[in-house]
This record gives structure tokens, C-alpha cells and sequence, in this order.
């Protein structure tokens, strides 16, 4: 029960979310229009979400640098960014619903949808998730990546390994682009 409702967690966490507002932020603290959210889910995800001491948000650099990114849309602005911070970034863009800046951060190699089946595949699905919900997921699931690992298993592929709150190991993947960029990997996140 506890991997489905991870898994369910993940999907929502690195795919995005509808906002109501449709605004964009930098941090956790998104406002939340009530009529947005469905009960129904918030009440089964919400129950198994325990409280966390550590919080999942963005240093000021990546802060900045997510900006960057939002202005330019390239991933050219991660130019010797760590790979932590690029997956931090790719995290917060889920949670702030910016379906655009999410998919343009996939590597080009393995994307199974073209950006307008990505953002139509969510407002068809219409996910309705309390922002405030999605911080403390985030908060349970990623808020101790920091202290994972980075292995590069290629010229062209690395990935960090890490620890959720529960003790349960993931991983995040990433592809090398031709400038020597590391990209995130379509469904860049599985349990180990």
C-alpha cells in the first residue's frame, strides 16, 4: 500500500499540477483557490503524509536560476548547474503546474509526447491537488535529496540515488545533451 501511494505521490510530484491561480512560483507557498481541489484524493493522499521536519524548497541560487530559466526556456541557463539543483528546479516546476518549463527540461531522448500531448494530457486529467498538499509531499519525498548520491554511469547518463522520509530508495535520472548539459530523463524518477 505504502509503494502505491509513493508512486501515486511521484506522478503527481514530476508530472505538475493544475494550479487555479495558473501562477507560477518559486516557492512553496502558492495560494490555493478551495474550489480546485478534489476532497476525495486530498483526503486518501493526505492521510498517509506524515509530518515532516524538512522542507523541500529551492536555495536562493536555484531560486534565481529557475527564474532565469523561466524567462529564457532554455536549458542552456544550466550550464555547469548541479545536477541536484537541476532536479530540485525540474521538482519545483512540477509542483508551480509550469508544464512548460517541466517538459523542456526533459532531455530530447526518450520523450514520448510532443510538449502540446504533455500539457493537453494533464488539463484532460484535470488533477486538482491542494498546492499546500503538493509541499508536503514534496517535503516527504524529496526534501533529504541533497544528501544523496551522484553517479555518472556513462558518458551520457547519471542519475542521484536518495532517500525519502520513509527510508525508501529512489533514484533520478539524467541524459547528457551535446553541450555537456545534464537533462532530466523522461519519467526521470522510480523506486530502487
Amino acid at each position: 500500500m505504502k509503494v502505491l501511494i509513493l508512486t501515486s505521490l511521484l506522478i503527481i510530484l514530476t508530472t505538475g499540477c493544475t494550479n487555479a491561480n495558473n501562477e507560477e512560483s518559486a516557492t512553496n507557498n502558492i495560494s490555493t483557490n478551495d474550489s480546485a481541489t478534489n476532497p476525495a484524493v486530498e483526503e486518501i493522499i493526505v492521510s498517509h503524509i506524515p509530518a515532516s521536519p524538512d522542507v523541500f524548497e529551492l536555495t536562493e541560487e536555484e531560486i534565481l536560476i529557475y527564474t532565469r530559466f523561466k524567462e529564457e526556456l532554455s536549458t542552456s541557463v544550466f550550464e555547469g548547474i548541479s545536477p541536484f539543483s537541476i532536479a530540485r528546479i525540474h521538482i519545483q516546476a512540477g509542483i508551480d503546474g509550469n508544464w512548460k518549463a517541466e517538459y523542456i527540461m526533459f532531455s530530447e531522448v526518450g520523450r514520448e509526447r510532443t510538449l502540446e500531448e504533455w500539457e493537453s494530457f494533464f488539463m484532460e486529467e484535470t488533477i486538482y491537488v491542494d498546492p499546500n498538499m503538493l509541499a508536503d509531499m514534496a517535503n516527504s519525498m524529496f526534501s533529504l535529496m541533497q544528501e544523496g548520491i551522484f553517479e555518472q554511469v556513462s558518458d551520457t547518463e547519471a542519475h542521484i540515488l536518495f532517500q525519502d522520509i520513509y527510508g525508501e530508495t529512489l533514484i533520478f535520472r539524467f541524459i547528457r545533451n551535446n553541450q555537456g548539459i545534464w537533462e532530466v530523463r523522461y519519467n526521470p524518477i522510480d523506486f530502487v
